[in-house]
């Protein structure tokens, strides 16, 4: 018995990522995570659960490489990178073929606990040649999320076509639109449907702020968290305005109704963007958020 469970697969870098994406997001707490090395590029996750012995913990296997910037390299840094977003420590050993391959398979004996424990050395992030430079910045802006696009593909609540191509036009949009889905699971209690109605709410608010700062000549006088008025300047199509307005209406009940729905909310999410989207194809179709100028591709 190893006590150490095996999660995801040898050499498939996103299944790993989703498996410890999966285990950081677990109710069990990670103590810290040891990378563990072969042949200087070739790399698995031990996540430590318990110090008292014997250890106990998991293993994400090698779909981990460095040294080159393909899916392996992209899979390590933004590994590394979502350990470190939930301030655990990170330990790095360098180990022999046999004994990694061991490791990597699942055999993690319990003789070898203590000797990884303590022989490890405590790595400072971020970690030059493994860490790229883009997930480290995402990390500091709280957007990591955009590169582990399975957290919206493989969500309760799967993200439609619109909400992306609003996210493409506005990352401060899209950062609304993602925390409203994320309360936004089949068994959502009302207060995070209450809490994602919020979020809806205040996309369309930040929709507003940057339709203004693309559209010189506004009247002046419109306040800056006034949304309709904004809509009403910038010559749309009735129809769409009068969506738009009642998709922003929806959220606002959505956030006061103490009995609020998942169905409901995420009615409202669709809408919302599904509008969004709308209006940005009619007026901005040439306007893209700078910031997604050469961002790393997803694993």
């Amino acid at each position: 018995m190893t006590n150490f469970r095996l999660l995801g697969e040898t050499g498939i870098t996103q299944s790993c990522l989703i498996e410890l994406d999966t285990a950081l997001a677990g109710p069990i707490p990670i103590l810290k995570a040891t990378v563990l090395t072969k042949n200087e590029r070739e790399h698995l996750f031990v996540l430590w659960e318990s110090f008292d012995w014997p250890y106990v913990g998991a293993i994400i296997p090698s779909g981990f490489m460095s040294g080159y910037g393909g899916e392996g390299g992209r899979g390590f840094s933004l590994a590394l990178c979502m350990i470190h977003e939930r301030q655990i420590p990170i330990e790095h050993l360098s180990i022999g073929e046999r004994a990694f391959d061991c490791v990597d398979s699942g055999a993690f004996p319990v003789g070898w606990h203590r000797q990884v424990d303590e022989t490890a050395k405590r790595l400072q992030m971020p970690i030059t040649k493994w860490i790229f430079e883009n997930h480290w910045q995402l990390l500091l802006e709280r957007r990591l999320w955009r590169v582990q696009r399975w957290k919206l593909w493989n969500s309760p609540m799967d993200w439609p076509n619109p909400a992306y191509f609003v996210d493409k036009f506005s990352w401060d949009v899209g950062d609304k639109l993602y925390a409203a889905s994320v309360n936004l699971t089949g068994y959502a209690r009302p207060e995070m449907c209450q809490q994602a109605g919020l979020m809806l709410r205040d996309a369309w608010i930040e929709f507003g702020r940057v339709v203004r700062s693309h559209v010189p000549g506004i009247d002046e006088g419109i306040g800056k968290d006034d949304v309709k008025s904004v809509l009403d300047e910038i010559q749309l199509p009735e129809q769409v305005v009068r969506n738009a307005k009642n998709s922003l209406a929806s959220s606002n009940r959505i956030q006061h109704d103490r009995g609020a729905t998942p169905r409901a909310a995420e009615r409202c999410f669709n809408d919302s963007a599904k509008t969004m989207a709308e209006i940005i194809e009619i007026r901005f179709s040439e306007e893209s958020d700078p910031r997604g100028c050469g961002l790393i591709s997803t694993n």
